[in-house]
């Protein structure tokens, strides 16, 4: 799905029957952070938050918004983010064989 449009990941988010297990929740948000890093949407930082940030896309996107992203908890490189999710995936498995 890494290649996917904006409506695709779209049409990703809204099917709850795509999300059964964590890996479903990791290729969606690879795909979301690759849509991102391809695309380089405007970076809005939150006048009253400044932790909350916004993109928004180019006009090919109809300058679509994202909904409110906190930064203290969003990883918004690709790479940082395999990164993590490997080392949470490595922790997951040491506590299921202890």
């Amino acid at each position: 799905m890494s290649e996917g449009t904006l409506s695709d990941l779209q049409v990703k988010i809204q099917d709850k029957s795509a999300f059964g297990k964590l890996d479903d929740f990791y290729t969606l948000c690879d795909a979301f952070l690759a849509f991102i890093y391809r695309h380089s949407p405007a970076r809005i930082i939150s006048p009253n938050r400044r932790h909350y940030v916004f993109y928004q896309f180019d006009r090919l996107h109809s300058y679509r918004i994202t909904r409110p992203l906190n930064t203290n908890l969003f990883i918004d490189r690709p790479d940082q983010f395999q990164q993590e999710q490997k080392q949470f995936t490595d922790f997951l498995g040491k506590l299921a064989h202890d």
